[in-house]
């Protein structure tokens, strides 16, 4: 069984999300998100480093989008 998509995503982290909602908002629905783990998340999901905060807001990992401010 053959499955057609206009577009596909490879990766489900910062970009990919991004990129799906994006897809989304402009009308585009035949798309598809591929991700090679269980969970979505990327390199944040799969990298961890110990004692490594950010005390400033972080522009460049937010969706002016869907900004949390929490």
């Amino acid at each position: 069984m053959a499955v057609d998509f206009q577009q596909i995503i490879i990766g489900a982290g910062f970009s990919g999300l991004g990129a799906a909602i994006r897809l989304q908002q402009s009308g585009r629905t035949n798309f598809m998100v591929f991700e090679k783990a269980a969970q979505i998340g990327g390199t944040w999901r799969d990298n961890v480093y110990p004692g490594c905060a950010c005390d400033v807001p972080s522009h460049l990992y937010s969706f002016s989008f869907a900004q949390n401010p929490n």
